[in-house]
């Protein structure tokens, strides 16, 4: 979930909302399939705490889902206006915890994905 909300291609989502700003119908629909999503998202990550530890145990599922996705929206929307200051750092604090919750060992991936997203947004 983390990786796809934070691919490029998620700015798509921003020209959206701001078209859903104008279009009362455009964005009732937008916000039914946004709370669909969110929906199947957490059913997936409620499953996947129940089914391990995710190392978390203050941190509801829901909680977790929506921090992700604004941290992502966030840093996207940011980067597309040219301010970038701090974006290596909590990229690089998401990825530690999403490590840890994941049991990845692999820190020179880790640290090849953080280079390479505070890069690309």
């Amino acid at each position: 979930m983390w990786e796809f909300g934070s691919e490029p291609g998620t700015a798509l989502i921003t020209e959206f909302m701001a078209l859903a700003n104008h279009r009362k119908t455009i964005r009732a629909e937008i916000a039914e399939i946004a709370e669909r999503s969110r929906e199947a998202q957490l059913e997936s990550l409620t499953r996947r705490a129940a089914d391990e530890d995710l190392g978390l145990p203050d941190v509801p599922p829901i909680a977790l889902l929506v921090l992700m996705t604004m941290v992502s929206r966030g840093i996207m929307m940011e980067n597309s206006l040219g301010v970038t200051l701090g974006h290596a750092e909590a990229l690089a604090v998401i990825e530690n915890i999403l490590a840890t919750v994941e049991n990845r060992s692999d820190s020179a991936h880790i640290d090849g994905v953080t280079e390479t997203r505070a890069a690309g947004l």
